[in-house]
């Protein structure tokens, strides 16, 4: 996905960019543009970071949780990974009234989303979790940009420990790096403390817009030759270097093993969703389609997720 974004910024012609990733699941995105692609990349702002080896009671958490998900028994079988998801985003929380009426919201969406008859979207989410691994010393230091990251002081899945550990690798990121925690937030704090992610983002964006509005960004341009020879280097994988550098599929580091052992799993997870049961449709329009904001995102526009979203303004930031 990394190069998938390359590619198109290339195509469009865009100057690099100040990168905002919004969730956790975005972050491993955005470190590989960095490294990848440094030409594309200004500044990385970063709302939580996986560990590099999960704990083997969390691997079983979570297989346990994406079996409930997508191959449910029973309808009873199908709450209980919805409760395990719920944990699993949320866990850790306050009991504030307000911060649970927005979980409550953002919940809903996920019951219209993903039920079994929509497995697939689960296991796409669930794979980049659990296909977590230790990056190369070479990789974490080819991000140099500024980066910032903000994580969640109830973060009870991935801990501040954790996500410290692994930020810590990234030794040659830009002046101004640092990490945030922000006090009683859960792993998934978009949408529990968005008013929080903005007020971090243009206190610490602000200098660098003012550094670069003093010179005219220009389009930049990546030599995905030599990208994919480094990618090759970096993993000690000379077959990548052979491969097509005109097409982005080309710059991953699986296995031929691995590539049919996912093909595999997929597969079979298309062939169970066309076989379960669906509960309210199953069908929330995603972003892409003509649907209004309010049937995309009806969470968004409730009233008691704005009373709850302003909650907490001023109380956020536990250290730096």
């Amino acid at each position: 996905m990394s190069a998938d974004l390359a590619f198109a910024m290339q195509k469009l012609g865009l100057p690099p960019v100040n990168i905002l990733a919004s969730q956790i699941w975005a972050t491993d995105i955005a470190m590989r543009l960095a490294a990848l692609f440094p030409e594309k990349v200004l500044s990385l702002f970063l709302c939580g970071l996986f560990p590099e080896l999960h704990d083997p009671n969390t691997v079983a958490a979570l297989m346990e949780c994406l079996r409930c998900l997508t191959e449910p028994a029973t309808v009873e079988d199908w709450d209980e990974g919805i409760g395990a998801l719920h944990y699993f985003l949320f866990g850790g929380v306050p009991t504030d009234g307000r911060s649970l009426m927005v979980i409550d919201e953002w919940t809903g969406t996920i019951l219209r989303r993903y039920p079994p008859s929509q497995a697939m979207r689960i296991v796409n989410l669930w794979l980049p979790i659990l296909g977590t691994k230790p990056d190369p010393v070479a990789l974490k230091e080819s991000v140099v940009a500024p980066a910032m990251l903000l994580h969640g002081s109830k973060s009870t899945t991935f801990t501040i420990a954790q996500a410290i550990e692994r930020f810590s690798g990234y030794s040659k990121v830009g002046e101004g790096s640092k990490l945030v925690v922000i006090e009683d937030a859960p792993m998934f704090f978009l949408p529990t403390h968005s008013h929080i992610i903005k007020e971090e983002f243009f206190a610490w964006i602000q200098p660098y817009l003012e550094r670069q509005a003093q010179s005219p960004l220009i389009p930049s341009q990546s030599n995905f030759q030599e990208s994919l020879l480094k990618l090759a280097q970096l993993y000690d994988q000379p077959e990548i270097a052979q491969r097509d550098p005109c097409f982005s599929e080309s710059f991953h580091t699986i296995t031929s093993t691995k590539v049919s052992e996912l093909k595999a799993v997929l597969n079979k997870h298309e062939i169970q969703q066309s076989k379960s049961f669906s509960l309210w449709g199953g069908g929330a329009p995603e972003s892409w389609t003509n649907a209004s904001p309010e049937e995309k995102l009806p969470w968004r526009f409730s009233q008691r997720f704005e009373s709850a979203r302003y909650h907490q303004k001023d109380q956020h930031k536990l250290y730096s």
